[in-house]
């Protein structure tokens, strides 16, 4: 068995990147000026499920879009990142050069599903962030963000395992991960189909059973238990027969999830 090639390639997408990254951007509230540099300096891209990537030490820094990665860190630790994750080295005055002088560690990551980010290079966005002050501010958010997310989802905690895996999948869906509207269609008496509007159901693809659980450091049969006593009361769809159900997950309920994400 060969081992797997950690490489930085990239597929990009040429159009309509601009206006991703602007969007992207914006719900920081920068100014133009801002917005138009990292218009500049970002690339708009795309990796097929199952390439890999570095994470921190690594040569470029990913604003995902949309998809679900799995980060391996230099400590260890293994953790699911949905979309509005942020993978990279973030800490800006860390990024240690040739010469003599220590490098950071680095961490390994795979994309678990069809993923679009905005990319930079470290370099570059460290460099911007010593220079304008509102880059610095996004690193900063995203820094909050991401250890947020930490503490809710990944901290050793006194909930039970039904609770953290309902807080995993509910995180992976809260605007992040690989998630669609199911959209509702109806047939008219001509025959002729028309939307009529969309209903709750999400959906995650990406994580299997058993990355759920590395991540959450739970024994993989916890996690097939929790998963099929969700599908059992509806809060997961029940798989159609025929249909694919590795690594996808199909939410019947998402109120009912975030009870269940908070011990109810």
């Amino acid at each position: 068995m060969t081992s797997p090639h950690w490489g930085e390639a990239e597929t990009t997408v040429r159009s309509p990147g601009a206006d991703t990254i602007r969007t992207y951007f914006d719900r920081y509230a920068l100014p133009k000026e801002t917005i138009a540099a990292l218009e500049d300096a970002c690339h708009r891209r795309t990796y097929p499920r199952g390439s890999s990537f570095f994470s921190s030490g690594g040569r470029y820094v990913r604003f995902m879009v949309r998809g679900c990665v799995s980060e391996h860190t230099p400590s260890g630790e293994t953790r699911l990142w949905g979309s509005h994750a942020v993978i990279g080295d973030l800490y800006v005055g860390r990024r240690f050069m040739k010469g003599g002088r220590m490098k950071p560690a680095r961490g390994r990551g795979r994309f678990l599903s069809d993923t679009e980010a905005i990319v930079i290079g470290t370099g570059a966005l460290h460099s911007m962030a010593l220079h304008d002050p509102a880059v610095m501010r996004v690193i900063n958010a995203v820094n909050m963000e991401r250890n947020a997310v930490l503490e809710e989802v990944y901290a050793v905690s006194r909930k039970s395992p039904r609770a953290r895996v309902a807080m995993l999948l509910d995180y992976l869906l809260d605007g992040r991960g690989t998630n669609r509207y199911k959209v509702v269609r109806k047939t008219e008496g001509d025959g002729k189909v028309i939307v009529t509007g969309f209903d709750r159901s999400l959906a995650i693809e990406g994580p299997s059973q058993s990355q759920i659980a590395e991540a959450l450091a739970l024994g993989r049969a916890t996690v097939e238990k929790v998963i099929a006593s969700l599908r059992k009361e509806g809060v997961l769809a029940t798989p159609t027969p025929g249909l694919r159900t590795n690594r996808y997950y199909e939410v019947g309920d998402r109120d009912r999830l975030k009870e269940i994400a908070l011990g109810a």
